[in-house]
């Protein structure tokens, strides 16, 4: 009796999943398209995410990048450091 109970959960929640789906696949295919504006408003966040990179900043100025790089590389360095000074405690601790 129980067993009858699980498969018609089993069998509602597949059916649920799949009604969604065959839902979420329709709304998707009959959706307009995006307008102009749409599309401009994107590509202009594209590219001010990329002017506001890395990449952006060695294309603007050269000085500003090597900053970037150098404090991004010193950051790397401190990062590793400190994963040494904190995992070989941990990990002989661990062995006693």
């Amino acid at each position: 009796m129980k067993w009858n109970k699980i498969m018609r959960f089993v069998y509602w929640s597949l059916s649920s999943v799949f009604f969604f789906a065959a839902l979420v696949m329709t709304v998707s295919i009959l959706k307009p398209g995006p307008t102009e504006i749409q599309v401009m408003r994107f590509m202009s966040g594209m590219m001010s995410a990329m002017h506001n990179s890395m990449m952006g900043a060695s294309m603007d100025n050269m000085r500003i990048f090597m900053s970037l790089l150098s404090w991004s590389a010193g950051a790397s360095v401190v990062m590793i450091i400190l994963g040494i000074a904190v995992g070989i405690p941990l990990k002989t601790w661990r062995k006693l």
